[in-house]
């Protein structure tokens, strides 16, 4: 892939801010979550952890 949307929506269009904002209050209504806390911002702090925790050792 050299140009365009890596992701994109069902009816082929890019996958916006408010797409995936829309698609985590789903997520948290599923889940039975409280929605109030959950940014899209936060997949990118866990992506963060997990990938750190996985490649290091957090003692040292």
């Amino acid at each position: 892939m050299h140009s365009g949307s890596i992701f994109i929506t069902r009816s082929g269009k890019p996958l916006s801010r408010s797409n995936i904002w829309a698609m985590m209050k789903a997520l948290c209504e599923t889940a039975q979550v409280s929605a109030i806390k959950v940014f899209p911002h936060n997949l990118r702090h866990l992506f963060a952890r997990c990938f750190y925790q996985s490649q290091q050792d957090l003692e040292h």
